[in-house]
This record gives C-alpha cells, sequence and structure tokens, in this order.
C-alpha cells in the first residue's frame, strides 16, 4: 500500500492529513509528532480569518489559499448544524488604524462586505487615537475545538496518529513514499532553515461576555505590540505582542500592563474583566511560507544515499489558520504529483 507520512500535528498538519485521506481514501497516511493538541500553537491562536505576518509570501498565493479557507469554513457554516461545536462561527468587526488615510489591504475582496467607515461614524464610535477603520464579516477558527474535530475526522477515514520525536528526515529513509513537512518552528533545526523565526505573542483570556465584535489595530501600538480583540464563544482573547526572535514563552507583566491598557481604552468594561488564562506562544514565521515539493537527500545507516520525495508546508507566521486549507489543498496536490511518478516508475 502506499504510505504518506504527515510530520507534524498542528493546524498545517492535520487538515492536510485530513484532506489526503479524504481525497486518496485507498493511500496509508500516518502523522507523527511531538505534541498534539492542546499542547500546540494553533490551540492558543484566536483562530481570526485575516492575513497576517505573511512575510514576502507573493500576495496571489496568500490571497489563494486565504480565500479557500474562507470560502470552505464559510460553506461549514451554513451547510453543517454542529459547525459551532468545533471552533466555527462567523463574526462582525473592525481593522483600525492610527492613520487618517487608512487604505484597502490586498485581500479586501474576499470576505464579505468589506467597507471603509466615515470619518463620522470613527469619530462616533472609537477614541480619539484611532483616525480610521473599516469593517468586514470574518470567520472564526477556534484551534482548540478544530484540531480535536480534524483529529477525530481523520481517524474515522482511517488514518493514524503516533507520538514522535523527530530529530532528522534521515529517519524515514525507506519509511514511506512521500513525506509531508508540517513542522511549523521546527523545521528551523530539522532542515537548517535560516529563514524561518519566531515571533512571540502574549495574549491574554477573559471573561467579557458583552463584546460580540473583533477589532485589530492594524499599525504596531507599541515597539514590537500590537492591539486586538477577538471574541471566542467562551471567552474574549486580548492581545498582544509581535516580537521577532523573542523565544520566552512565559508571561510578563509589561506585556500584560500594554494589553490591558490599549484594549480597555477602545472597551472600557475590560478594566474590571476577569482574566481566565494568560498564554504565550510562538508564530513560525518565515521570508516566504514554504509550500512546495522538494527531492531531498537522506542517508541510510550504512551511509548510502536516497532521495526521500519531501512536500513542505510550514512558515505561515501568524495567517496559520487563515490559510491552513488553501494550503492544504495545494499540498495534497503536490503529494499526487508524487505518487504519479512512484506509479510510472513501478
Amino acid at each position: 500500500m502506499v504510505k504518506v507520512i504527515v510530520a507534524g500535528a498542528g493546524i498545517m498538519g492535520l487538515s492536510t492529513a485530513y484532506h489526503l485521506k479524504q481525497t486518496i481514501p485507498e493511500i496509508d497516511v500516518v502523522v507523527y509528532a511531538k505534541d498534539f493538541s492542546p499542547n500546540l500553537t494553533s490551540d492558543g491562536a484566536a483562530g481570526l480569518w485575516e492575513p497576517y505576518i505573511p512575510g514576502e509570501t507573493p500576495i496571489e498565493l496568500v490571497s489563494k489559499w486565504s480565500q479557500s479557507t474562507y470560502d470552505y469554513v464559510l460553506d461549514k457554516i451554513r451547510s453543517d448544524p454542529d459547525s459551532g461545536n468545533y471552533g466555527l462561527m462567523t463574526c462582525l468587526g473592525y481593522n483600525c488604524s492610527t492613520n487618517s488615510d487608512m487604505q484597502l489591504p490586498y485581500w479586501s475582496s474576499i470576505p464579505l462586505d468589506y467597507h471603509l467607515l466615515n470619518e463620522h461614524d470613527v469619530g462616533k464610535r472609537f477614541p480619539s487615537w484611532i483616525k480610521s477603520a473599516a469593517s468586514f464579516t470574518s470567520v472564526f477558527i477556534e484551534g482548540t475545538k478544530y484540531l480535536p474535530y480534524l483529529t477525530k475526522k481523520f481517524i474515522e477515514l482511517g488514518g493514524q496518529l503516533y507520538q514522535r520525536e523527530i530529530y532528522s528526515l534521515n529517519e524515514f529513509n525507506g519509511e514511506c513514499d512521500v513525506l509531508v513537512n508540517c513542522t511549523g518552528l521546527g523545521s528551523k533545526k530539522l532542515l537548517k532553515d535560516d529563514e524561518l523565526y519566531a515571533v512571540r505573542g502574549h495574549i491574554l483570556k477573559v471573561k467579557a461576555n458583552s463584546i460580540k465584535e473583533f477589532l485589530i489595530v492594524v499599525e504596531a501600538t507599541g515597539p514590537e505590540m500590537c492591539t486586538y480583540v477577538l471574541p471566542n464563544q467562551d471567552y474574549i482573547i486580548l492581545g498582544g505582542t509581535k516580537q521577532l526572535n523573542n523565544y520566552d514563552l512565559t508571561p510578563n507583566n509589561e506585556d500584560r500592563e500594554f494589553i490591558l491598557r490599549t484594549t480597555s481604552s477602545i472597551y472600557p468594561c475590560l478594566k474590571s474583566a476577569e482574566i481566565l488564562e494568560e498564554w504565550v506562544g510562538l508564530r513560525p514565521c518565515r521570508k516566504s511560507m514554504r509550500v512546495e515539493k522538494e527531492n531531498f537527500v537522506v542517508k541510510s545507516s550504512t551511509g548510502s544515499e536516497n532521495i526521500l520525495k519531501v512536500v513542505h508546508n510550514y512558515g505561515h507566521g501568524g495567517s496559520g489558520l487563515t490559510v491552513h486549507w488553501g494550503c492544504a489543498l495545494e499540498t495534497v496536490k503536490l503529494v499526487q504529483e508524487f505518487l504519479t511518478e512512484v506509479e510510472i516508475k513501478e
């Protein structure tokens, strides 16, 4: 039987593994990962659909993958009565700017009803330091609920998951027909990828039931700081930080005070909000998202060299949930191309 191994069980690994079993049910698909949900960066993400820190990835690719994901999630919300239980929902909200000449982003044609607010409405709705704003309908994909759903669906289709720490791609020499690399930030060490770097994100989860909209200030609101308020089904996520090459996973008082000060200046009710949880995660950022094939040279224990067919799908920055389904579609196509080569040789 043809065997495909997926390395990594975050949003990229699980969505790709699931779509592989959907598309080619007769193949054996196995996921190997050091950690699984709920102990992943994908679990901590708020899940708002919006391209964020995509690096220098070509705009047309970010738009394509983001569009595919938005349409997929919206269709699930519209057609599946259980979609809310696995963390999908629509939400109206705002992108705000500290400048008065806010421009439409390149992706503004994708979500429903993206439009700029007039000066009167901005002044009536927001504090004076916000000078312009846009409104649109986005979707949320809550990692803490969506990852268990993908895991369940993958297993139902016959997929397998094993806990295994991966130290080298040489480990997969002769083990599979194709390896899909979704190891995120782990690829920095695994592949010696110097284009990959961490961007530290510090968030608070608070109880504030009156907030039913999302809000993001699109510019930095401090040195390596950003401001956003993102409602999930059970709490509100407040942020945050975007600190390059900072690998400290410990929450600190300075970041916490900044987050509470800036978000409560927009929503005063947050001043008294109960803090439910504090979390720090590392976004797997890269100069450009990597979704491509590679004939990777691996060595056996005797020193002989072989070619391992690898499809990479990592380095999505803060856009992992935003592009996940589009990237899964692309990755599965690349796997199919490799499998066609295997069939021709046979």
